[in-house]
């Protein structure tokens, strides 16, 4: 049981960033990649402003209902 718990404790205490050049390209791809979904473009602003309109309407129509 002490074995276990000293895995544990390294595990919680291991950099477990990437080391190699390639692993730090990736991670700086990851970083990008979730820098432009954090920034709504306007085409998504525009399919969600439509969808939440053909929503209304359908509920307006009664078209949910069973």
């Amino acid at each position: 049981m002490q074995n276990r718990r000293t895995i544990l404790q390294k595990a919680k205490t291991a950099d477990l960033r990437p080391q190699s050049a390639v692993g730090k390209r990736l991670q700086k791809v990851l970083e990008r990649a979730k820098e432009l979904l954090r920034r709504p473009s306007r085409h998504a602003d525009e399919s969600a402003e439509r969808h939440m309109r053909l929503m209304e309407e359908s509920v307006q129509r009664g078209d949910w209902q069973t």
